[in-house]
């Protein structure tokens, strides 16, 4: 979706001509205007009719993408969102620069000791606490962002954060942090100071976010750029802003979707770069719209991404199904029931099933499994791999 920012209106007009737009736009009934200034403009939103379209396209997607999952199989759709998390704790950590293989991850997944010692431990656990509706419901104030800073960088004994870069404020910094980007010794943003500014924009952010007159994926967009842009600590900004972007999607938006947010900003991450940078430029004048309006197009691409890979996924599903069932006719039923499930967590998931998910799906006895994957293993369609103190099923 193109859209023209204040700068390539500037470009575009005369001074006279300028002035007089930039003037009914910052003025319209539809500007929300914010007590913070982006470099040394006042900060501003204008929801204007293209945004409303792009809108209603997104929000028919997020239905489009929940029906998909609702008709699809249990086991399938716990497998799915759980490769999800994976996927997207790795690559949030990948964008830091911080890197972990999804079987590392996925054993921290299974494994509460493991996760207690082991470098990301922390945000693993926060991921999972989010997965199953035991994290924060809403975010009311600067407190709580600190308190899921902390539970997001220790774990244990144990910090992601080097000792020298944990904040040193009541809340957050208290000195100047750049931003730079990677192989280049120029800033490329530096974060707001002193502290007590931090805060004000913080609460700036959170308010925005709260605010229920405004629609939930402009809150998000809005959000999550002052938070960035502020900049709050001196390490883990990156990290917790696209947690908070996830939390705030599986309350508000869908329980899908949330677990697409880094991987979806790591697929366009030049675009979602360039907007920060175009957005905090002088001649964009404090207008926040070029940001709302470029971070919708990356989840409109993610929501393309996820739909395509659902429906991609189902037929996979349907005909490795259908083939193995043709291969093996005289299946009793238990057999057939745990050759499906067997089917969908090959499908969906990087690493396979155990007997107890079987068991809890089924509502057969162990007994009854174990007598079916023999049946499989001596027509060699079965593999299994220990991860962790599990072994893990799945077909060839």
């Amino acid at each position: 979706m193109k859209y023209d920012s204040v700068e390539k209106q500037f470009h575009k007009l005369t001074k006279e001509q300028f002035d007089e737009w930039f003037d009914k736009r910052f003025n319209s009934n539809t500007t929300y205007h914010f007590d913070i200034e982006i470099g040394k403009s006042p900060a501003f939103f204008c929801f204007d009719i293209p945004l409303f379209n792009k809108i209603l396209e997104i929000q028919q997607k997020n239905d489009q993408l929940n029906n998909l999952f609702n008709n699809l199989p249990l086991i399938a759709s716990q497998q799915y969102i759980r490769n999800s998390l994976v996927v997207d704790v790795k690559k949030t950590n990948e964008i830091e620069g911080v890197f972990s293989s999804r079987k590392e991850i996925f054993e921290l997944t299974e494994d509460l000791k493991k996760r207690k010692s082991n470098k990301i431990g922390s945000i693993v656990n926060k991921y999972l606490l989010l997965l199953n509706g035991k994290s924060e419901k809403k975010i009311s104030s600067c407190e709580d962002i600190r308190k899921i800073y902390n539970e997001l960088f220790i774990y244990g004994d144990e910090s992601l954060i080097d000792p020298d870069k944990w904040p040193d404020g009541k809340l957050f910094r208290k000195d100047y942090v750049g931003v730079y980007d990677a192989g280049n010794d120029e800033p490329i943003h530096n974060g707001i100071v002193p502290e007590e500014k931090i805060i004000k924009y913080l609460d700036v952010a959170v308010s925005i976010l709260n605010n229920q007159d405004i629609n939930a994926f402009v809150r998000i967009s809005l959000f999550h750029y002052i938070f960035e842009y502020a900049h709050p600590f001196y390490d883990g900004n990156g990290r917790i802003g696209r947690y908070l972007v996830s939390m705030f999607v599986k309350n508000k938006i869908s329980s899908i979707f949330a677990f697409r947010i880094s991987s979806g900003i790591n697929n366009y991450k030049n675009k979602y770069y360039k907007a920060f940078k175009d957005t905090e430029g002088v001649l964009n004048k404090g207008d926040l719209t070029l940001f709302v309006y470029e971070f919708l197009d990356i989840l409109d691409k993610t929501y393309d991404d996820c739909i395509d890979y659902a429906k991609s996924k189902k037929k996979e599903l349907e005909d490795k199904y259908n083939d193995l069932k043709a291969k093996m006719p005289r299946l009793s039923k238990n057999e057939d029931n745990v050759l499906y499930v067997l089917t969908q967590a090959t499908i969906f998931s990087d690493f396979g099933i155990t007997i107890q998910e079987i068991q809890s799906t089924l509502k057969i006895s162990v007994r009854t499994i174990r007598r079916c994957i023999n049946t499989f293993k001596e027509k060699s369609i079965l593999t299994e791999k220990r991860l962790s103190k599990k072994m893990l099923y799945s077909l060839v």
